[in-house]
């Protein structure tokens, strides 16, 4: 090995047990940086799944009472699901 490596002055003033510490830090912190991201990507995947059934669901309750309410015959009432559901 190279005597730099096994040197007296390898750790510049600090004991090998206190590198132990930073180690042991630097690893928690990237654990919860990876944690939070984890967490946003999650997050954001839930939120922008939750927007699209709502407003489908929405215009759909609204077609089902203008159909109950006799406003739309049934061809017009099952041509307007088709387009909310993206079928046909």
């Amino acid at each position: 090995m190279r005597w730099w490596f096994h040197g007296p002055h390898r750790f510049a003033g600090r004991e090998p047990g206190e590198w132990f510490w930073f180690g042991l830090l630097q690893t928690v912190i990237g654990v919860a940086l990876l944690v939070a991201l984890v967490a946003l990507v999650v997050w954001l995947v839930r939120r922008t799944a939750r927007t699209t059934p709502r407003a489908t669901s929405r215009a759909r309750a609204i077609l089902d009472e203008r159909y109950a309410r006799g406003e739309l015959t049934r061809e017009q009432y099952l041509e307007i699901r088709r387009d909310l559901e993206g079928t046909g």
